[in-house]
Protein backbone atom coordinates (compact mmCIF):
# COMPACT_ATOMS: atom_id res chain seq x y z
CA UNK A 1 0.00 0.00 0.00
CA UNK A 2 2.75 2.46 0.84
CA UNK A 3 5.25 1.72 -1.95
CA UNK A 4 4.07 4.87 -3.71
CA UNK A 5 5.65 6.85 -0.85
CA UNK A 6 9.01 6.09 -2.45
CA UNK A 7 8.04 8.43 -5.29
CA UNK A 8 6.63 11.41 -3.36
CA UNK A 9 8.06 14.00 -1.00
CA UNK A 10 6.56 13.23 2.41
CA UNK A 11 7.34 16.03 4.86
CA UNK A 12 5.59 15.00 8.07
CA UNK A 13 3.57 12.12 9.49
CA UNK A 14 1.52 12.05 12.66
CA UNK A 15 -1.08 9.66 13.98
CA UNK A 16 -3.45 8.92 16.80
CA UNK A 17 -5.30 5.75 17.80
CA UNK A 18 -7.89 4.91 20.41
CA UNK A 19 -10.28 2.12 21.42
CA UNK A 20 -13.84 2.73 22.61
CA UNK A 21 -15.52 0.65 25.34
CA UNK A 22 -17.39 -1.43 22.71
CA UNK A 23 -14.03 -2.52 21.23
CA UNK A 24 -14.02 -0.30 18.13
CA UNK A 25 -10.43 0.63 17.28
CA UNK A 26 -9.91 3.90 15.40
CA UNK A 27 -6.68 5.08 13.80
CA UNK A 28 -6.09 8.44 12.13
CA UNK A 29 -2.88 9.00 10.19
CA UNK A 30 -2.05 12.42 8.72
CA UNK A 31 0.51 12.66 5.93
CA UNK A 32 1.76 16.10 4.90
CA UNK A 33 3.55 16.41 1.56
CA UNK A 34 5.75 19.08 0.02
CA UNK A 35 3.04 19.89 -2.54
CA UNK A 36 -0.58 19.26 -3.45
CA UNK A 37 0.60 17.29 -6.49
CA UNK A 38 2.41 14.76 -4.29
CA UNK A 39 -0.64 14.39 -2.02
CA UNK A 40 -2.85 13.90 -5.08
CA UNK A 41 -0.45 11.24 -6.40
CA UNK A 42 -0.85 9.14 -3.25
CA UNK A 43 -4.59 9.85 -3.11
CA UNK A 44 -4.92 8.50 -6.66
CA UNK A 45 -2.93 5.40 -5.74
CA UNK A 46 -5.23 4.74 -2.78
CA UNK A 47 -8.39 5.01 -4.88
CA UNK A 48 -7.16 2.40 -7.35
CA UNK A 49 -8.51 -1.13 -7.50
CA UNK A 50 -5.09 -2.65 -6.88
CA UNK A 51 -4.62 -4.96 -3.94
CA UNK A 52 -1.85 -2.66 -2.69
CA UNK A 53 -4.52 -0.10 -1.74
CA UNK A 54 -6.14 -2.49 0.76
CA UNK A 55 -5.30 -2.41 4.48
CA UNK A 56 -3.35 -5.36 5.79
CA UNK A 57 -5.56 -8.39 6.33
CA UNK A 58 -8.32 -7.17 3.99
CA UNK A 59 -8.99 -9.30 0.89
CA UNK A 60 -11.56 -7.14 -0.89
CA UNK A 61 -13.35 -3.81 -0.63
CA UNK A 62 -16.67 -2.18 -1.37
CA UNK A 63 -17.06 1.58 -1.81
CA UNK A 64 -19.12 3.39 0.84
CA UNK A 65 -20.51 6.20 -1.32
CA UNK A 66 -23.17 7.05 1.25
CA UNK A 67 -20.49 7.72 3.89
CA UNK A 68 -18.07 9.67 1.70
CA UNK A 69 -21.01 11.69 0.35
CA UNK A 70 -21.65 13.05 3.85
CA UNK A 71 -18.34 14.90 3.74
CA UNK A 72 -19.38 18.30 2.43
CA UNK A 73 -16.32 20.32 3.33
CA UNK A 74 -14.90 22.86 0.85
CA UNK A 75 -11.55 21.81 -0.62
CA UNK A 76 -11.70 18.32 0.92
CA UNK A 77 -12.45 15.05 -0.87
CA UNK A 78 -13.17 11.76 0.84
CA UNK A 79 -13.29 8.16 -0.31
CA UNK A 80 -14.63 5.51 2.07
CA UNK A 81 -14.52 1.72 1.90
CA UNK A 82 -15.65 -1.32 3.84
CA UNK A 83 -14.23 -4.79 3.88
CA UNK A 84 -16.06 -7.09 1.50
CA UNK A 85 -17.97 -9.93 3.18
CA UNK A 86 -17.13 -12.47 4.32
CA UNK A 87 -14.58 -10.90 6.61
CA UNK A 88 -12.65 -12.55 9.43
CA UNK A 89 -13.26 -12.09 13.15
CA UNK A 90 -13.28 -8.30 12.75
CA UNK A 91 -14.52 -5.95 10.05
CA UNK A 92 -12.46 -3.02 8.75
CA UNK A 93 -13.76 0.32 7.47
CA UNK A 94 -11.30 2.85 6.08
CA UNK A 95 -11.21 6.14 4.25
CA UNK A 96 -8.80 8.72 2.96
CA UNK A 97 -9.42 12.44 2.90
CA UNK A 98 -7.47 14.79 0.68
CA UNK A 99 -7.19 18.46 1.65
CA UNK A 100 -4.47 20.45 -0.07
CA UNK A 101 -1.03 19.02 0.67
CA UNK A 102 -2.36 16.76 3.47
CA UNK A 103 -3.87 13.31 3.24
CA UNK A 104 -5.67 11.68 6.17
CA UNK A 105 -6.17 7.92 6.42
CA UNK A 106 -8.91 6.86 8.85
CA UNK A 107 -9.34 3.19 9.80
CA UNK A 108 -11.89 1.57 12.13
CA UNK A 109 -12.04 -2.10 13.06
CA UNK A 110 -14.33 -3.99 15.40
CA UNK A 111 -14.86 -7.62 16.20
CA UNK A 112 -18.21 -8.82 14.87
CA UNK A 113 -18.64 -5.84 12.53
CA UNK A 114 -17.74 -2.17 12.50
CA UNK A 115 -20.72 0.21 12.85
CA UNK A 116 -21.06 2.77 10.06
CA UNK A 117 -22.38 5.74 12.09
CA UNK A 118 -19.29 6.27 14.31
CA UNK A 119 -17.10 5.83 11.23
CA UNK A 120 -19.12 8.44 9.34
CA UNK A 121 -18.87 10.85 12.29
CA UNK A 122 -15.10 10.38 12.56
CA UNK A 123 -14.69 10.91 8.83
CA UNK A 124 -16.79 14.10 8.74
CA UNK A 125 -15.07 15.58 11.80
CA UNK A 126 -11.61 14.82 10.41
CA UNK A 127 -12.54 16.42 7.08
CA UNK A 128 -13.79 19.52 8.90
CA UNK A 129 -10.50 19.79 10.76
CA UNK A 130 -8.53 19.54 7.51
CA UNK A 131 -10.81 21.69 5.32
Amino acid sequence: MWKVLDDVALRHVTGRAWTTPDGTRTRVLLLKFSSVAHADHLDSALTGDADEALPQGVDGAEVLDRVAGDVRVPDATAYAYEEKAPYGPEETLWAHIGAGDTLAVVTQTREGGAPTVPFRQTLVLQAQLLG
